[in-house]
């Protein structure tokens, strides 16, 4: 099968890169990786060779700690929240097809209690995320902060001011989707309006609209 890279311009005015198969535009791969594996740091993602820009040096990691129901439970709540877009979500190891990966694993390398870390940098093109089980409340918590992560490294989205988004930094919401409307941007820990995290010249954003634009066939 061949497979094209090509660099998007979104509507939010950045540039994303973009996966798609040239003959049929085959869906995006999100690959939820549940056995955890060796990565080692390079200056750019390839989750195809285990490489990542967050790692700070070759890191082998746990499987992901929770039992048969939790990961069900978890990896279920990830394929809704992506259901309206043009993915495909697996929990098989794609191999060398080009993918997203989300990495569930047990405790952050750095020993604080974090529950995920992905690039954050603003700049297209990543597409590794690491999601810590041990500091996981519940699944539905580790199916939030694993798309929250998504959103934010993806597509270069930041937190938002409605409570049942994803990009939501707030506690205790409903059930949360990525929402199609026009939201403010807001600040993370003060949970006020604010420029957007990857556009200041921006106040709002739409986490629905910009995953279908990151998502969409070409």
């Amino acid at each position: 099968m061949r497979w094209s890279v090509l660099t998007l311009v979104c509507a939010c005015g950045h540039s994303d890169t973009h996966f798609v198969d040239a003959a049929t535009c085959e869906p995006t791969i999100v690959y939820l990786n549940k056995d955890g594996g060796t990565y080692t740091h390079g200056a750019i993602d390839d989750p195809a060779q285990n490489i990542s820009v967050v790692v700070d040096t070759t890191r082998t990691l746990a499987p992901f700690p929770g039992d048969a129901q939790t990961w069900t439970t978890l990896a279920n709540c990830i394929r809704d929240a992506l259901a309206p877009f043009h993915v495909a979500v697996t929990d098989i190891d794609p191999g060398l097809q080009p993918h997203y990966e989300l990495v569930f694993t047990d405790t952050y390398w750095a020993g604080a209690a974090t529950t995920h870390v992905f690039p954050a940098s603003c700049k297209p093109g990543h597409q590794i995320e690491f999601i810590f089980g041990t500091a996981l409340a519940t699944p539905t918590r580790g199916c939030e902060v694993a798309m929250a992560g998504l959103a934010e490294m993806a597509a270069l989205l930041g937190p938002g001011a409605n409570c049942v988004d994803f990009t939501s930094p707030g506690a205790d919401c409903d059930v949360r989707s990525f929402v199609d409307e026009e939201m403010n941007c807001v600040d993370a820990t003060t949970a006020q309006p604010a420029p957007c995290r990857c556009d200041m010249a921006k106040a709002t954003q739409n986490p629905f609209q910009a995953l279908n634009a990151l998502f969409a066939c070409r």
